[in-house]
């Protein structure tokens, strides 16, 4: 209640009180009080009105900035790169909206905030360029702490591959360099080259935030499956052996994974091949295992972690397109959990996911490669054991369906082999379609 109100109600009792009956009395105070009732009423409506004016003017520049960011983007994202030859300088110049991809801190000022701005940067960068943002994959992501400002900051380190046709490398980094350098406060971003791959580094206020594996796809990509249906991911080894087997596994209607063991006869011309197909390629890292005869590459037991680093980085410079990494054989190595974090330490530096072919039932090298943040699968099924029969492979197949079905997903792997092929063509061919062969990398943990 205002303060002058009691003073006024005072006066108007002590002069005209002696001069009024008590009934006008009454009838006086009750219009001072639907008065003041009145004036409190009015002030309450203006505010409301002027906060909905305001609330309009924010949500019409909301829209104008989203209908802008379309229009940046070039209408929906779509997989191919028609849309580059539209892309133009200017678009780095231009102001960056705010996602909440993968992060929604965005507050200026702190080095989080700052994180979250390269984040929206690396997607809309594939959105100006017309691309799906689903060729970012996120590879591994640790924990870092940072003294900022007289504060402890927790950042996460994000490694990253972002899959994208030749033609394309050099305008992607281009655009993420101007939406960082424009919009991130002391962002900076370098370029370097590893094992025959582009990898592109961030840094704000000289702390190393991302690091994105720039991976050659081709012109076909894969969309991300629709989520309810239950998915299977195919990985076939061996490739790059037998040219004809070779080229009867590209032309399967299947987007299959291909592993290359290092030194096959065939495996820079085919690998090339299976990029400009839309295939996932894998490195298919032999490792030492009793009883059996050392492949080229061979990462061995009595080799220190630094020599077995080693072998797996001059392996990968041979096949630069690999996106993962799978063990052949090493029941003993993969038992060994000194042994695992070190393949898989030196796969994340390189660029590379892990996908345990569970060769021995201690194998332990998934949970080492969950163990330091690093993208991991396990292989659920082998289809071909033991040279089966193309009616065996059939059977399996069928099998590694229901598994999907009962569990929401499968990884099957076989081998590049005759009866194999002719079993996938003719499952691929009179399959029921409930469940979707998918890529490896739509497969979740």
């Amino acid at each position: 209640m205002p303060e002058w109100f009691p003073a006024l109600r005072t006066s108007l009792k002590r002069h005209l009180a002696p001069h009024l009956p008590p009934q006008p009395l009454r009838v006086l105070g009750g219009a001072l009080w639907a008065s003041l009732l009145c004036w409190l009423l009015g002030l309450i409506i203006g505010a409301l009105w002027s906060g909905g004016e305001y609330i309009a003017q924010e949500a019409s520049s909301l829209g104008q900035s989203i209908v802008a960011t379309a229009e940046q983007a070039g209408g929906t994202p779509h997989a191919g790169g028609q849309q580059a030859a539209a892309h133009e300088s200017s678009d780095l110049r231009g102001p960056l909206q705010t996602l909440n991809l993968p992060y929604s801190d965005t507050s200026a000022g702190t080095l989080a905030g700052n994180v979250s701005r390269v984040d929206d940067a690396l997607v809309q960068a594939l959105r100006r360029m017309g691309l799906s943002t689903t060729r970012i994959e996120p590879l591994q992501l640790t924990t870092q702490r940072h003294h900022v400002q007289n504060r402890v900051e927790n950042v996460l380190f994000q490694r990253m591959q972002v899959r994208l046709p030749d033609t394309l490398l050099n305008a992607y980094t281009e655009t993420v360099s101007g939406l960082i350098v424009n919009n991130v406060l002391g962002g900076t971003l370098s370029t370097r080259t590893a094992c025959g791959r582009t990898i592109l580094d961030v840094t704000i206020d000289g702390v190393r935030t991302h690091e994105l594996f720039l991976l050659p796809s081709g012109d076909v990509f894969t969309p991300p499956p629709p989520a309810g249906r239950p998915l299977m991911a195919l990985v076939l080894t061996g490739f790059g052996v037998d040219p004809e087997l070779d080229k009867q596994a590209l032309a399967l209607d299947l987007p299959v994974a291909l592993a290359l063991l290092p030194g096959a006869p065939n495996g820079r011309s085919m690998a090339g091949a299976a990029v400009s197909g839309g295939h996932e390629l894998l490195l298919h890292q032999p490792l030492e295992q009793a009883g059996e005869p050392l492949t080229p590459g061979t990462i061995r037991q009595s080799m220190s972690d630094e020599e077995q680093r080693a072998t797996l980085r001059r392996n990968l410079e041979s096949l630069p397109e690999a996106s993962g990494v799978i063990n052949f054989r090493g029941t003993s190595l993969t038992s060994s959990r000194s042994a695992c974090l070190a393949l898989c330490e030196e796969a994340a530096a390189n660029g590379l996911f892990v996908l345990d072919s569970r060769a021995g039932a201690a194998s332990v090298l998934h949970s080492a490669a969950r163990g330091v943040g690093l993208e991991a699968w396990r292989v659920n099924f082998v289809l071909d054991e033991n040279n089966a029969t193309t009616r065996q492979v059939l059977d399996e197949l069928d099998e590694a369906e229901r598994y999907a079905r009962r569990l929401g997903q499968v990884i099957a792997v076989a081998q590049i082999r005759p009866e194999t092929l002719d079993a996938l063509e003719q499952w691929a061919t009179d399959r029921q379609d409930d469940v979707l062969v998918t890529p490896l990398r739509y497969i979740l943990e």
